[in-house]
């Protein structure tokens, strides 16, 4: 729900590294995207899905895309021509998307949506009960993550701004304008710093804003429960809830992303395959076959991959409580 998690939960790691002021972040935006086009032949990338899916969430709808974040019960995309869409449940009016081609980056959270514009300003819709939907005002924002009931957002001087409920303090930000990336969790929130270490705030009955220390990390994300981060040796590290396994992570290195979802996670190989580990209802951490993945969003019931080229299957599970 953080956003995807492209080669780094996508703009947290690719726009999230903007260092600069308005008028060069726009530019900025605009060039990510050109380049994000033009390095798949301009038509984006193709899109699938598996999971839960009563409400469609996990149905791959047509047309190529630049980024995915997968919510509750929906889903969001980014088009290649800057223009969102959504499908799923739209009970709290999560699937009625602002209109426009100007975006950069979008974010799911359980029933709300959060978007960055190219000109480095945000907004939010749907359910907005404790200030879900309040954005913050400006336009020097570079990265998004948004969760079930709070989101965050990195400006470009390095500062976090978070919003929504802090029942557990999950929106008390640290002070500084050292951070390149944030990764929203349930009840806690994530920051990475330039110099490769991590803060960590918010709720921790399970130990999972308890952040290693001693590495230098380049990739966060952050789940129900538990915490993933990605070493400069592409070795993945977990901590927090291991209830269903989801701190039980692959050996070796060569990974290049990590999204952490509700009991789940996914990760993503430098040779572009696969590989999931934790709960596995409705063959959450069952991944496809094959390389060619370049985006990863694990979600609370279903994934959202994004893949270069050739087709993707969607796998579905239409069965199963709410």
């Amino acid at each position: 729900m953080n956003g995807v998690e492209n080669r780094g939960r996508a703009s947290d790691a690719m726009v999230g590294r903007v260092r600069r002021g308005g008028a060069v972040l726009a530019a900025c935006c605009a060039l990510l995207l050109a380049f994000l086009v033009g390095s798949v032949g301009g038509m984006g990338l193709e899109l699938g899905a598996w999971g839960y899916n009563r409400f469609g969430q996990a149905e791959a709808p047509p047309g190529m895309f630049l980024a995915v974040s997968a919510g509750l019960y929906f889903s969001l995309g980014l088009r290649p021509n800057g223009s969102l869409v959504a499908w799923g449940k739209n009970d709290f009016g999560q699937l009625e998307v602002p209109s426009g081609e100007d975006f950069a980056a979008v974010a799911a959270g359980g029933y709300h949506g959060v978007a960055l514009r190219r000109d480095g300003s945000l907004v939010a819709w749907g359910r907005t009960a404790a200030g879900r939907t309040d954005v913050p005002q400006g336009s020097d924002f570079v990265a998004i993550s948004a969760e079930t009931y709070h989101s965050i957002a990195l400006r470009a001087d390095g500062s976090i701004a978070a919003w929504g409920s802090n029942t557990f303090g999950q929106c008390d930000v640290p002070e500084g304008s050292d951070f390149v990336a944030v990764a929203a969790g349930r009840f806690h929130s994530l920051a990475l710093r330039r110099d490769g270490s991590i803060a960590a705030w918010g709720k921790d009955d399970e130990g999972q804003i308890r952040a290693p220390t001693g590495a230098r990390f380049v990739a966060i994300s952050a789940g129900g429960d538990h915490s993933l981060a990605l070493d400069a040796q592409g070795r993945i590290i977990a901590w927090g809830s291991s209830h269903r396994g989801e701190t039980d992570v692959p050996d070796g290195g060569g990974f290049v992303a990590v999204s952490a979802g509700t009991y789940h996670n996914l990760a993503l190989r430098r040779d572009g395959t696969l590989v999931g580990w934790g709960d596995n209802v409705f063959a959450l951490s069952t991944t496809p076959a094959g390389p060619g993945y370049v985006a990863i969003d694990a979600g609370v019931h279903h994934n959202l991959v994004l893949r270069e080229a050739t087709a993707l299957k969607a796998k579905t599970s239409s069965s199963g409580d709410d």
